[in-house]
């Protein structure tokens, strides 16, 4: 059998790392559905197109053209304005959810076998059968273990005795993950 990690808690530096790589997908998967949201760019210059035509075939050019411009640089800065608040915003969240989520500061224990990986926390016991797992993922000195496009179990690998061991447990979840895809 392969040797589990020791038990483990995530240090600030990791916990941040896995809530900005969490985040930043799902980030990610919110804009590969936001098409008609950034064709909705081109909405006010289309308007704007539609009333210079109007303006010069039907109202014989009596508008100014600083009416035109003045559209289009409130528009701009409007934008510009969202998009920096929204920012803004993200980066603020993302330091409330390290404060507001205390499980991802607890100590846990990881275990796999045959039927799944277990992970034991002070005030939680979270059961995955490995069909549940949809891909593992090695970056740098962790092992992701995704569930969802955004979701992981996280194991650093400072939580085992050896690289050896580390080594020995990420190939049998590897093997056990592609097992039930099969």
């Amino acid at each position: 059998m392969v040797a589990n990690p020791h038990p483990f808690e995530l240090s600030e530096a990791e916990a941040r790392r896995v809530m900005v790589v969490q985040s930043d997908r799902q980030t990610a998967f919110a804009r590969e559905g936001a098409r008609v949201q950034r064709m909705t760019l081109f909405v006010p210059f289309a308007l704007v197109a539609a009333m210079l035509l109007l303006d010069r075939f039907v109202l014989g050019e009596t508008t100014p053209g600083w009416v035109f411009f003045g559209l289009i640089a409130a528009y701009l800065i409007g934008s510009f304005v969202q998009i920096l608040a929204m920012a803004v915003t993200m980066k603020e969240t993302k330091l409330r959810m390290l404060v507001a989520t205390p499980q991802v500061w607890e100590q846990r224990t990881i275990s796999i076998d045959n039927d799944g990986l277990a992970q034991d926390t002070p005030t939680s016991r979270s059961l995955y059968s490995w069909n549940a797992f949809r891909s593992m993922e090695r970056e740098d000195d962790i092992l992701w273990l995704w569930l969802t496009e955004f979701n992981a179990v996280v194991v650093p690998l400072r939580a085992f005795e050896s690289e050896h061991d580390a080594n020995a447990f990420e190939a049998e979840t590897q093997r056990m993950i592609s097992v039930t895809d099969e």
